[in-house]
């Protein structure tokens, strides 16, 4: 019976199989010990995070200064011009009126000239 396995042919695969699994254990465990090797320690993984937590504090505490300081700088400057000139209408009016002078200078020249080439025949 040429398809039934030998004792002999049993244990030489159970060793091949023990052989690479000892094999791939043996690659999985460097990969580990390099992994681990290659990781940042604790320690210096707490400090950097505190040092990051300083800076982001920093950070907002300087953010709310520049805010403050644009508010004061920029905009309350800018809102109380903004107020005194909707306290002037006298500027739009005075545009309304030179605008309306001009309308009459010019329709009282037409007039004139109409009437002028009325006259003329």
């Amino acid at each position: 019976m040429a398809d039934d396995l030998s004792a002999g042919e049993v244990d030489r695969r159970l060793d091949a199989h023990e052989r690479h699994t000892d094999r791939t254990h043996d690659e999985l465990a460097s990969r580990i010990t390099n992994l681990a090797k290659d990781t940042v320690p604790l320690g210096e993984w707490q400090r950097a995070e505190r040092a990051r937590d300083t800076e982001i504090s920093r950070m907002s505490r300087e953010h709310d200064e520049d805010l403050t300081e644009l508010k004061d700088n920029v905009i309350k400057p800018l809102a109380s011009r903004l107020e005194k000139l909707e306290k002037r209408p006298g500027v739009a009016w005075g545009w309304f009126v030179a605008g309306g002078t001009l309308l009459i200078t010019v329709l009282g020249v037409l007039i004139q000239a109409w009437a002028a080439a009325k006259g003329a025949k």
